[in-house]
């Protein structure tokens, strides 16, 4: 008896670093069942063997990812297809830094994956604006493949000194001695 084989045959997205890479199996046999899963992510991870796993890769790159489907009958298949995991932006708040109350600021952040910056709190990179809240200002760049990242810097905000040299003296004197 010749026993019909499985053709291996699956689908993924290619997705952004940290996000799980989703494969759904498509193989198909003609006269028998498949009954046998086994996937090599090509990241030196265990293999799988689930029929549609998903799977976090730690790295960014293109991975020629395997997938071998056995019958009920012990027939063997496998095909490779490549997986792109994209790299998140790099991407650079700053330093920490503080104002004096009412004083202007210019947050700009370092972004050379040129990716699209977004600022919270109303803030425009490379604008000067006068904050009046004082905690964490965060920016996300977003990649042309949709990848995300954040950073974020400490803004505190001191209050302007009082300073005061007690009463005012007049005086025709040429010559003032305060004593502070």
């Amino acid at each position: 008896t010749v026993n019909d084989s499985p053709v291996a045959l699956f689908t993924a997205t290619d997705e952004c670093l940290n996000v799980p890479v989703c494969f759904t199996d498509m193989s198909t046999i003609s006269s028998s069942s498949i009954n046998g899963w086994a996937w090599d992510f090509d990241d030196g991870t265990p293999i799988d063997v689930n029929q549609n796993p998903c799977h976090n890769f730690a790295t960014s790159g293109i991975f020629s990812v395997t997938l071998a489907v056995s019958s009920v009958e012990g027939c063997v298949d496998s095909v490779t297809l490549p997986v792109n995991v994209y790299a998140l932006p790099s991407l650079d708040a700053g330093l920490d830094t503080a104002i004096c109350d009412g004083d202007s600021l210019i947050l700009i952040a370092n972004n050379p994956d040129a990716g699209t910056l977004s600022w919270n709190n109303g803030v425009a990179d490379g604008v000067a604006f006068a904050p009046t809240i004082q905690g964490y200002y965060t920016v996300q760049s977003q990649s042309t493949m949709g990848c995300i990242s954040s950073d974020s810097l400490l803004v505190t905000i001191n209050n302007i000194p009082s300073v005061d040299l007690g009463p005012d003296i007049n005086s025709c004197d040429a010559f003032v001695t305060l004593d502070a």
